[in-house]
């Protein structure tokens, strides 16, 4: 293309640019030049996705985690979108994200897996959102729970942790040992970089509540750990904490015949307290979502006590 046709078409994706950060716009208008080449219809839909996906995470690929793209996802389910425009969209932030990273690699730079590694899985999945689909219905709950008993603890324990708590994957996979509280029933995570979207440094910890019946299985669990061990779930292969399980996902499904995915846990729980008619602030207070209304800020400072008698209240596991 010629330089002038090129300014031509950058100016027609203006308002897309604007919302680029610094650092990725010449990236993004190499991307968009490309992808205009092929079908210009293509290109003023990836500048839609693109634009969509910068207003939210707000900062460079870069800087993204996990729980960026995970809390996107999240984003997308509350948005009117149809279930196609939907997969649209991950399909064409995936495919942005992966393409950025690659250049950035191929010129020094050591960003690794800016992706998520379950949204392969997610965007096999994603077709099946739609309602209630995308739920974890309380029959395959049962089923996942059996399994994971008799396969192992470790299992178990995590499995039952995403159901009671609702908590990201992340911040499951790297909870500390010393920061789970048996006694008081509640546990603190979030306390290593990048764990969730508003705590890149580990200075604004999470916390969840959980029954007494998952106190009690936590303290078995505890048996089978080292007695200095750091980490709830240790990894494997020289890792601190347990790495991504997509395998578990995928294995777990294929066993319950239900695809289900990493997030499904916390939908369902959200879903289920907001059936309840329980309170938007409340439901945001235990699912640690930003809460961004000042009236409602007042929540944060509740005491453990105080929170807790609220996650019993509206526990839908009861």
């Amino acid at each position: 293309m010629s330089i002038i046709l090129d300014a031509a078409v950058l100016k027609i994706h203006e308002s897309a640019i604007d919302f680029v950060p610094e650092a990725d716009r010449a990236q993004f208008e190499k991307y968009i030049l490309k992808r205009w080449k092929h079908s210009p219809n293509t290109a003023k839909s990836v500048s839609s996705c693109v634009k969509h996906f910068y207003d939210f995470v707000e900062h460079a690929i870069a800087e993204l985690t996990f729980d960026d793209i995970d809390e996107y996802i999240e984003h997308l389910d509350t948005c009117e979108f149809k279930r196609s425009s939907k997969m649209a969209y991950i399909t064409s932030i995936h495919k942005y994200v992966q393409t950025v990273t690659y250049e950035l690699n191929r010129r020094g730079a050591r960003i690794v897996e800016l992706f998520p590694p379950e949204i392969e899985f997610m965007l096999d999945d994603v077709e099946n959102i739609e309602g209630d689909e995308g739920l974890i219905p309380d029959e395959i709950m049962d089923k996942i729970l059996a399994t994971a008993r008799a396969r192992s603890q470790r299992e178990y324990v995590f499995f039952l942790l995403l159901k009671m708590c609702g908590m990201r994957v992340s911040e499951c996979r790297s909870i500390k040992k010393k920061n789970i509280h048996l006694e008081d029933r509640y546990l603190v995570t979030g306390v290593v970089h990048g764990c969730r979207k508003s705590n890149k440094n580990g200075d604004k910890p999470s916390v969840y509540f959980f029954t007494q019946a998952v106190a009690n299985q936590i303290r078995q669990y505890f048996t089978l750990l080292k007695l200095n061990e750091e980490w709830l779930f240790p990894g494997f292969h020289g890792n601190e904490f347990m790495a991504y399980p997509k395998y578990l996902f995928i294995d777990y499904s294929k066993i319950v015949g239900f695809d289900f995915n990493a997030h499904a846990f916390r939908r369902t729980i959200i879903t289920k307290r907001f059936k309840m008619d329980c309170p938007i602030n409340v439901s945001h207070l235990l699912a640690n979502h930003a809460i961004e209304d000042i009236e409602f800020q007042h929540y944060i400072k509740l005491s453990i006590a105080e929170r807790r008698a609220l996650y019993d209240l509206w526990n839908p596991y009861k």
